[in-house]
């Protein structure tokens, strides 16, 4: 065995095993084996323990130790992520796309802290083609992770987008802080703004504001959770109304629940029963 480099290297032949081991931080190159031309039995000792061929006789394996290749550039990007009410995106997963429409690529991915703190990088073109070129724009959604490899075009998302977007800068990382928008709300029939009523996990006395009145159904769509919107985990368990005659009437979504028809009717109270903490998006009075 030959090391035709001025680095130190060990290499143990056992039972037709080749085992070179370099420094940390370089790869081990097999320039000839036998007289064969140079083989691709090669990797990045930082990474691996060792670099193992399987050969003949070691009689005639030459190598060197060279610098390890480079790591592909990635931008970062840290700071906090909140959603809309201004409360931690703890849990939520974070992901960075790059491009629109049907080009779309997905190029990095996070997990937010439980306060909220989040550090994401941000893959490249050479890493995965139509991802970050310098002067690309980055954008984030926060939310249930898509669960899509990298280099990939996401088909259905349940996340939403969190602003502001970024500029791809290769090895540089940038502080930045996330705040993921409103979910849609459905349009009010006398165009007025929505606001916010937090909901604790429990149950919550509500006043309606619906004008024209709502049905029970309708009241239980404007409830989202603080931190998922992904509709195939709703927060909600139940609306509940007392009519006049002291019956309560009920909406909710869990399996074989009875729900009652009826509307309610502006200033109305309502309870609304959820399991986590979400919020109810009602018209403005």
């Amino acid at each position: 065995m030959v090391n035709r480099s001025d680095r130190p290297a060990t290499a143990v032949f056992d039972g037709g095993e080749l085992t070179i081991t370099g420094p940390a931080g370089t790869a081990v190159e097999i320039l000839e084996i036998l007289g064969a031309p140079p083989t691709a039995c090669s990797a990045v000792i930082g990474q691996w323990d060792s670099v193992r061929c399987t050969v003949g006789s070691p009689a005639r394996v030459a190598f060197a130790v060279v610098d390890a290749p480079a790591p592909a550039p990635v931008a970062r990007f840290a700071g906090q992520a909140t959603v809309f009410t201004g409360d931690p995106a703890a849990g939520l997963t974070l992901e960075a796309y790059v491009g629109e429409g049907p080009a779309e690529t997905l190029c990095g991915r996070a997990v937010v802290g439980a306060d909220g703190a989040y550090t994401i990088a941000v893959a490249g073109a050479d890493a995965f083609p139509g991802c970050g070129r310098l002067g690309d724009l980055v954008r984030f959604r926060l939310g249930p992770s898509t669960g899509i490899p990298f280099g990939a075009r996401p088909v259905v998302t349940h996340s939403l987008p969190a602003a502001p977007s970024a500029v791809f800068r290769p090895g540089e990382t940038v502080a930045l802080d996330l705040r993921r928008a409103a979910p849609p709300a459905p349009p009010d029939p006398r165009g007025r703004s929505r606001e916010v009523v937090r909901l604790p996990s429990g149950c919550t006395h509500v006043v309606a504001t619906w004008t024209e009145g709502a049905d029970l159904a309708e009241v239980a769509a404007a409830v989202w959770s603080v931190l998922s919107p992904d509709p195939a985990r709703p927060p909600l368990e139940a609306v509940w109304r007392r009519d006049a005659d002291g019956r309560f009437r009920a909406w909710s979504p869990l399996p074989g629940a009875p729900n009652d028809a009826g509307r309610v009717g502006e200033g109305e109270t309502v309870t609304i029963c959820v399991r986590a903490a979400a919020f109810l998006l009602r018209p403005v009075a």
